[in-house]
Protein backbone atom coordinates (compact mmCIF):
# COMPACT_ATOMS: atom_id res chain seq x y z
CA UNK A 1 0.00 0.00 0.00
CA UNK A 2 1.44 3.37 -1.01
CA UNK A 3 2.41 5.76 1.79
CA UNK A 4 -0.30 8.30 1.10
CA UNK A 5 -2.94 5.54 1.33
CA UNK A 6 -1.48 4.45 4.66
CA UNK A 7 -1.53 8.05 5.91
CA UNK A 8 -5.12 8.57 4.76
CA UNK A 9 -6.35 5.42 6.50
CA UNK A 10 -4.49 6.32 9.68
CA UNK A 11 -6.14 9.74 9.76
CA UNK A 12 -9.53 8.22 8.97
CA UNK A 13 -9.14 5.79 11.87
CA UNK A 14 -9.03 8.81 14.19
CA UNK A 15 -12.11 10.46 12.63
CA UNK A 16 -14.74 7.73 12.41
CA UNK A 17 -13.49 6.66 9.00
CA UNK A 18 -13.57 10.15 7.45
CA UNK A 19 -10.98 12.39 5.81
CA UNK A 20 -11.42 15.91 4.51
CA UNK A 21 -10.65 17.00 0.95
CA UNK A 22 -7.97 19.41 2.22
CA UNK A 23 -6.21 16.64 4.16
CA UNK A 24 -6.23 14.37 1.11
CA UNK A 25 -4.74 17.09 -1.08
CA UNK A 26 -2.06 17.73 1.54
CA UNK A 27 -1.19 14.02 1.49
CA UNK A 28 -0.57 14.16 -2.24
CA UNK A 29 -3.88 13.12 -3.75
CA UNK A 30 -5.13 15.05 -6.77
CA UNK A 31 -8.73 15.99 -7.38
CA UNK A 32 -8.92 13.43 -10.18
CA UNK A 33 -7.46 10.70 -7.94
CA UNK A 34 -10.09 11.39 -5.31
CA UNK A 35 -12.86 11.41 -7.93
CA UNK A 36 -11.58 8.11 -9.38
CA UNK A 37 -11.77 6.36 -6.00
CA UNK A 38 -15.28 7.67 -5.39
CA UNK A 39 -16.47 6.61 -8.87
CA UNK A 40 -14.91 3.18 -8.40
CA UNK A 41 -16.86 2.69 -5.17
CA UNK A 42 -13.76 2.51 -3.00
CA UNK A 43 -14.50 5.80 -1.21
CA UNK A 44 -17.76 7.55 -0.49
CA UNK A 45 -18.46 11.25 -0.46
CA UNK A 46 -20.52 11.90 2.67
CA UNK A 47 -20.53 15.70 2.69
CA UNK A 48 -19.07 18.65 0.88
CA UNK A 49 -15.29 18.04 0.91
CA UNK A 50 -15.54 15.06 3.29
CA UNK A 51 -14.98 11.43 2.29
CA UNK A 52 -15.40 8.03 3.92
CA UNK A 53 -12.59 5.65 3.01
CA UNK A 54 -15.11 2.82 2.96
CA UNK A 55 -18.39 2.70 1.02
CA UNK A 56 -20.12 1.14 4.04
CA UNK A 57 -21.03 3.51 6.89
CA UNK A 58 -22.34 2.01 10.13
CA UNK A 59 -24.03 3.88 12.97
CA UNK A 60 -24.49 7.60 13.46
CA UNK A 61 -20.99 8.56 14.52
CA UNK A 62 -19.46 8.91 11.02
CA UNK A 63 -22.36 11.16 10.00
CA UNK A 64 -21.95 13.20 13.16
CA UNK A 65 -18.24 13.51 12.47
CA UNK A 66 -18.96 14.71 8.94
CA UNK A 67 -21.43 17.28 10.26
CA UNK A 68 -19.07 18.76 12.85
CA UNK A 69 -16.28 18.81 10.24
CA UNK A 70 -18.33 20.75 7.72
CA UNK A 71 -20.90 22.82 9.65
CA UNK A 72 -19.29 25.74 11.51
CA UNK A 73 -19.91 25.56 15.25
CA UNK A 74 -21.99 22.37 15.04
CA UNK A 75 -22.43 20.35 18.25
CA UNK A 76 -24.09 16.95 18.62
CA UNK A 77 -27.49 17.43 20.24
CA UNK A 78 -31.01 16.13 20.89
CA UNK A 79 -31.57 12.39 20.31
CA UNK A 80 -28.07 11.95 18.90
CA UNK A 81 -26.50 13.37 22.07
CA UNK A 82 -28.76 11.11 24.15
CA UNK A 83 -27.53 8.13 22.13
CA UNK A 84 -23.90 9.08 22.73
CA UNK A 85 -24.65 9.38 26.46
CA UNK A 86 -26.22 5.90 26.44
CA UNK A 87 -29.79 6.94 27.29
CA UNK A 88 -31.57 3.94 25.82
CA UNK A 89 -34.96 5.32 26.89
CA UNK A 90 -34.69 8.04 24.21
CA UNK A 91 -35.87 6.87 20.76
CA UNK A 92 -33.10 6.84 18.19
CA UNK A 93 -33.81 9.32 15.43
CA UNK A 94 -30.47 9.39 13.65
CA UNK A 95 -27.70 11.98 13.61
CA UNK A 96 -28.57 15.50 14.80
CA UNK A 97 -26.57 18.62 15.54
CA UNK A 98 -27.27 22.17 16.64
CA UNK A 99 -25.79 25.25 14.97
CA UNK A 100 -26.11 28.98 15.42
CA UNK A 101 -29.30 30.29 13.88
CA UNK A 102 -27.42 33.04 12.05
CA UNK A 103 -25.97 30.46 9.66
CA UNK A 104 -27.69 28.95 6.62
CA UNK A 105 -26.42 25.45 7.14
CA UNK A 106 -28.17 22.42 5.71
CA UNK A 107 -27.31 18.75 5.57
CA UNK A 108 -29.08 15.99 3.68
CA UNK A 109 -28.51 13.16 6.19
CA UNK A 110 -28.18 14.97 9.52
CA UNK A 111 -30.99 16.84 11.26
CA UNK A 112 -29.73 20.38 11.81
CA UNK A 113 -31.35 22.35 14.64
CA UNK A 114 -30.82 26.10 14.71
CA UNK A 115 -30.75 28.21 17.85
CA UNK A 116 -29.56 31.51 19.24
CA UNK A 117 -29.24 30.40 22.86
CA UNK A 118 -26.54 27.71 22.83
CA UNK A 119 -23.97 28.90 25.35
CA UNK A 120 -20.39 27.70 25.67
CA UNK A 121 -21.28 26.36 29.12
CA UNK A 122 -23.90 24.13 27.47
CA UNK A 123 -21.27 22.23 25.47
CA UNK A 124 -18.65 19.61 26.30
CA UNK A 125 -16.45 17.20 24.38
CA UNK A 126 -17.79 13.67 24.72
CA UNK A 127 -16.38 10.64 22.89
CA UNK A 128 -14.41 13.08 20.77
CA UNK A 129 -17.45 15.11 19.67
CA UNK A 130 -18.52 18.61 20.64
CA UNK A 131 -21.79 17.72 22.36
CA UNK A 132 -24.47 19.44 24.38
CA UNK A 133 -24.12 18.80 28.11
CA UNK A 134 -26.43 16.33 29.78
CA UNK A 135 -28.58 19.14 31.15
CA UNK A 136 -28.82 20.98 27.83
CA UNK A 137 -29.61 17.70 26.08
CA UNK A 138 -32.54 17.11 28.43
CA UNK A 139 -33.82 20.66 27.87
CA UNK A 140 -33.57 20.18 24.10
CA UNK A 141 -35.34 16.82 24.24
CA UNK A 142 -38.26 18.42 26.06
CA UNK A 143 -38.96 20.39 22.89
CA UNK A 144 -39.05 17.40 20.52
CA UNK A 145 -40.38 14.45 22.54
CA UNK A 146 -43.89 13.59 23.70
CA UNK A 147 -44.46 14.16 27.41
CA UNK A 148 -44.62 10.53 28.56
CA UNK A 149 -41.42 9.23 26.91
CA UNK A 150 -39.66 12.47 27.81
CA UNK A 151 -40.55 11.95 31.47
CA UNK A 152 -38.94 8.52 31.33
CA UNK A 153 -35.87 10.03 29.69
CA UNK A 154 -35.60 12.68 32.41
CA UNK A 155 -35.80 10.09 35.18
CA UNK A 156 -33.28 7.83 33.43
CA UNK A 157 -30.80 10.71 33.07
CA UNK A 158 -31.11 11.56 36.78
CA UNK A 159 -30.83 7.87 37.72
CA UNK A 160 -27.67 7.48 35.67
CA UNK A 161 -26.15 10.58 37.34
CA UNK A 162 -25.86 12.22 33.95
CA UNK A 163 -27.66 15.27 35.34
CA UNK A 164 -29.22 16.62 38.49
CA UNK A 165 -32.61 18.30 38.62
CA UNK A 166 -30.86 21.50 39.69
CA UNK A 167 -28.61 21.44 36.61
CA UNK A 168 -31.56 20.90 34.29
CA UNK A 169 -33.55 23.70 35.90
CA UNK A 170 -30.58 26.04 35.71
CA UNK A 171 -30.16 25.51 31.96
CA UNK A 172 -33.92 25.75 31.42
CA UNK A 173 -34.10 29.10 33.20
CA UNK A 174 -31.15 30.42 31.18
CA UNK A 175 -32.91 29.87 27.85
CA UNK A 176 -36.61 29.90 28.78
CA UNK A 177 -38.76 32.38 26.94
CA UNK A 178 -42.45 32.77 26.39
CA UNK A 179 -43.70 30.10 24.00
CA UNK A 180 -40.41 28.17 23.79
CA UNK A 181 -41.31 24.53 23.01
CA UNK A 182 -40.95 22.09 25.88
CA UNK A 183 -40.38 24.60 28.66
CA UNK A 184 -43.87 24.30 30.18
CA UNK A 185 -43.67 20.49 30.22
CA UNK A 186 -40.18 20.46 31.66
CA UNK A 187 -41.01 23.04 34.32
CA UNK A 188 -44.04 21.00 35.38
CA UNK A 189 -41.99 17.78 35.66
CA UNK A 190 -39.22 19.50 37.62
CA UNK A 191 -41.72 21.12 39.99
CA UNK A 192 -43.42 17.76 40.49
CA UNK A 193 -40.20 15.99 41.40
CA UNK A 194 -38.96 18.75 43.66
CA UNK A 195 -42.31 18.83 45.46
CA UNK A 196 -41.93 15.13 46.38
CA UNK A 197 -38.96 15.22 48.75
CA UNK A 198 -39.82 11.81 50.19
CA UNK A 199 -38.55 10.23 46.97
CA UNK A 200 -36.34 12.99 45.63
CA UNK A 201 -32.64 12.21 45.55
CA UNK A 202 -31.67 15.57 47.04
CA UNK A 203 -33.81 14.90 50.11
CA UNK A 204 -32.24 11.48 50.51
CA UNK A 205 -28.82 13.10 50.43
CA UNK A 206 -29.87 15.61 53.10
CA UNK A 207 -31.13 12.82 55.33
CA UNK A 208 -27.91 10.88 54.88
CA UNK A 209 -25.81 13.92 55.83
CA UNK A 210 -27.98 14.43 58.90
CA UNK A 211 -27.53 10.75 59.85
CA UNK A 212 -23.74 10.96 59.50
CA UNK A 213 -23.56 14.21 61.45
CA UNK A 214 -25.76 12.87 64.27
CA UNK A 215 -23.57 9.77 64.48
CA UNK A 216 -20.47 11.90 65.01
CA UNK A 217 -18.79 10.65 61.83
CA UNK A 218 -16.77 13.04 59.68
CA UNK A 219 -18.82 14.35 56.78
CA UNK A 220 -17.86 13.02 53.35
CA UNK A 221 -17.29 15.04 50.19
CA UNK A 222 -20.53 15.28 48.20
CA UNK A 223 -21.25 15.08 44.45
CA UNK A 224 -17.63 14.22 43.85
CA UNK A 225 -15.69 13.30 40.74
CA UNK A 226 -13.35 10.31 40.93
CA UNK A 227 -10.61 9.00 38.67
CA UNK A 228 -12.43 5.78 37.79
CA UNK A 229 -15.44 7.55 36.27
CA UNK A 230 -15.74 9.96 33.36
CA UNK A 231 -15.10 13.66 34.21
CA UNK A 232 -18.80 14.55 33.96
CA UNK A 233 -19.94 11.69 36.23
CA UNK A 234 -20.36 12.13 39.96
CA UNK A 235 -20.55 9.97 43.04
CA UNK A 236 -23.02 10.97 45.76
CA UNK A 237 -20.39 10.96 48.54
CA UNK A 238 -16.75 9.98 48.95
CA UNK A 239 -14.20 9.61 51.70
CA UNK A 240 -11.36 10.19 49.28
CA UNK A 241 -8.44 9.40 51.57
CA UNK A 242 -10.06 6.09 52.52
CA UNK A 243 -11.15 5.30 48.95
CA UNK A 244 -14.76 4.87 49.94
CA UNK A 245 -17.59 5.90 47.65
CA UNK A 246 -21.22 6.03 48.75
CA UNK A 247 -24.24 5.89 46.45
CA UNK A 248 -27.80 6.50 47.64
CA UNK A 249 -30.54 4.60 45.86
CA UNK A 250 -33.83 6.43 46.10
CA UNK A 251 -37.02 4.57 45.29
CA UNK A 252 -38.05 6.71 42.39
CA UNK A 253 -34.73 6.88 40.64
CA UNK A 254 -33.61 3.26 40.65
CA UNK A 255 -36.40 1.14 39.27
CA UNK A 256 -35.55 0.69 35.57
CA UNK A 257 -33.26 -2.00 34.17
CA UNK A 258 -31.11 0.53 32.32
CA UNK A 259 -30.18 2.24 35.57
CA UNK A 260 -29.62 -1.09 37.34
CA UNK A 261 -27.07 -2.05 34.69
CA UNK A 262 -25.42 1.37 34.90
CA UNK A 263 -25.10 1.07 38.69
CA UNK A 264 -23.50 -2.37 38.38
CA UNK A 265 -20.91 -0.99 35.98
CA UNK A 266 -20.09 1.79 38.44
CA UNK A 267 -19.67 -0.82 41.19
CA UNK A 268 -17.26 -2.79 39.02
CA UNK A 269 -15.23 0.29 38.11
CA UNK A 270 -14.87 1.17 41.79
CA UNK A 271 -13.60 -2.30 42.70
CA UNK A 272 -11.17 -2.33 39.77
CA UNK A 273 -9.75 1.00 40.98
CA UNK A 274 -9.27 -0.30 44.51
CA UNK A 275 -12.22 1.54 46.04
CA UNK A 276 -15.06 0.29 48.21
CA UNK A 277 -18.48 1.40 47.02
CA UNK A 278 -21.34 1.31 49.52
CA UNK A 279 -24.98 1.57 48.50
CA UNK A 280 -27.69 2.64 50.93
CA UNK A 281 -31.37 2.64 50.04
CA UNK A 282 -34.06 5.11 51.00
CA UNK A 283 -35.44 2.65 53.54
CA UNK A 284 -32.05 2.05 55.13
CA UNK A 285 -31.25 5.75 55.49
CA UNK A 286 -34.68 6.67 56.84
CA UNK A 287 -35.48 3.66 59.06
CA UNK A 288 -32.24 1.74 59.71
CA UNK A 289 -29.88 4.45 60.89
CA UNK A 290 -28.01 2.16 63.30
CA UNK A 291 -27.19 -0.29 60.51
CA UNK A 292 -25.96 2.50 58.24
CA UNK A 293 -23.91 3.94 61.12
CA UNK A 294 -22.25 0.63 62.03
CA UNK A 295 -21.58 -0.31 58.39
CA UNK A 296 -19.98 3.03 57.65
CA UNK A 297 -17.83 2.95 60.79
CA UNK A 298 -16.63 -0.60 60.06
CA UNK A 299 -15.72 0.09 56.46
CA UNK A 300 -14.02 3.40 57.32
CA UNK A 301 -11.93 1.68 59.96
CA UNK A 302 -10.96 -1.16 57.65
CA UNK A 303 -10.13 1.06 54.68
CA UNK A 304 -8.08 3.50 56.73
CA UNK A 305 -6.00 0.60 57.96
CA UNK A 306 -5.49 -0.70 54.42
CA UNK A 307 -4.65 2.69 52.93
CA UNK A 308 -2.19 3.50 55.69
Amino acid sequence: MEQRETNARHLASQNNGLVSFDDLIEMGYTTSAIRHRVNAGRWRKVAQRVYALSPQIDGIEPWLRAAVMTLPGAVVSHEAAAELYGLASVPRKGPAVTVNRSGTHSYSVVTVHRTEDLRTSHCVYFKGFPTTTGARTIVDLAAVMRAEPFERALDAAVSARLVTLHEVRNVMEQIARRGKPGVATLRYLLDLRESEPEVGHSELERRFVRLVRDAGIALPESQATVSWLEPWERVDFVYRDSRIAIELDGRRWHTDSETWESDRRRDQKAVAAGWTLLRFTWKQVTTEAEMVDSTLRSVLSRQRTRVS
